[in-house]
């Protein structure tokens, strides 16, 4: 699972257990518990739609990667022949 998700899910929690703890404390539910817990989900909404949309997934790093292990392997096939060479020379 990405850091994204892992962030939006414990501000799900957070708002959760904050939510059951004011209810618990006050032991009621009025408008200025409601208006709280009804800021604090909106906040829990606004990192689940903000957090995942500033990363999006991206293939460049993959790409890159893929890029710099052509150019090693291309390098190890010349370090190979050069190998060869040597051989045969010694050989000789």
């Amino acid at each position: 699972m990405r850091a994204s998700g892992l962030v939006s899910i414990f501000a799900w929690i957070f708002v959760t257990v904050v939510s059951a703890l004011i209810i618990w404390v006050t032991q009621r539910v009025d408008v200025w518990n409601f208006l709280y817990i009804l800021i604090l989900a909106i906040g829990a909404f606004g990192v689940s739609i903000v957090i995942p949309a500033e990363y999006p997934p991206s293939m460049k790093p993959l790409k890159e990667y893929q890029t710099m292990l052509s150019e090693i392997s291309s390098k190890l096939t010349e370090i190979d022949r050069k190998l060869d060479e040597i051989k045969k020379a010694l050989e000789e």
